[in-house]
């Protein structure tokens, strides 16, 4: 687990030059759409740059169970092909 500083002063920015890394798998990120703070992350832009870089994104509890559940059985395994 990574710990990165709040969306405001470049939080949400470290998190993307991960995904552009490579550095994530998958993402599960929780988040209240009725909420918008610009001190938080901006989730339009991570869940963006997830799509370009083929990285699956959950930001609700069903989709993070599914993620999880293929995860397990395999699901994701075609990711590794990828690297």
């Amino acid at each position: 687990m990574y710990k990165f500083l709040a969306g405001s002063v470049g939080g949400d920015k470290q998190f993307m030059e991960m995904i552009e890394r490579g550095d994530m798998d998958m993402v599960i990120f929780f988040y209240n759409p009725t909420m918008i703070d610009p001190k938080e992350p901006d989730v339009y832009q991570i869940t963006r740059c997830c799509d370009q870089y083929n990285i699956p994104i959950a930001t609700n509890i069903a989709t993070a169970e599914s993620l999880i559940l293929g995860l397990d059985r395999g699901d994701l395994d075609w990711r590794l092909q990828l690297h």
